[in-house]
């Protein structure tokens, strides 16, 4: 019986044809929702003297905001921002990752200049 030997140099050559349009693969995704404020930022509201439109020209408008029953009003600005990636070699082996980086700033206003400010972060 006579047996048939594949040469080892054409085995590798075939598998390195193959291999290279699938051996690596990657995809990286960044949504955000809102506006970034930054400490710099919120340092120039001065609780007692920066009025309700000079908040607004600095700002923008709110994400939201809130009517109390102190006759305040609760100016809420919301931030997002989502990273995900993924990732595989050989399709053997494969991750994925998601980070979320929130903030929200609150400013309280009553009779038309800010009163305080306080942010939350997570």
């Amino acid at each position: 019986m006579k047996t048939h030997r594949v040469p080892a140099a054409f085995l590798t050559a075939a598998a390195l044809a193959v291999l290279p349009a699938c051996v690596v693969g990657s995809s990286n995704k960044v949504s955000t929702k809102g506006r970034p404020i930054s400490e710099n930022t919120l340092e120039v509201l001065e609780p007692g003297a920066t009025s309700e439109q000079q908040l607004v020209d600095l700002l923008g408008e709110p994400t939201r905001k809130m009517e109390n029953d102190d006759s305040s009003t609760v100016y809420v600005y919301e931030y997002e921002r989502r990273k995900s990636g993924s990732g595989y070699i050989l399709f053997a082996f494969g991750g994925s990752s998601e980070s979320v980086e929130q903030r929200t700033v609150y400013v309280k206003v009553r009779n038309g200049l800010i009163e305080r400010y306080w942010v939350d972060a997570a």
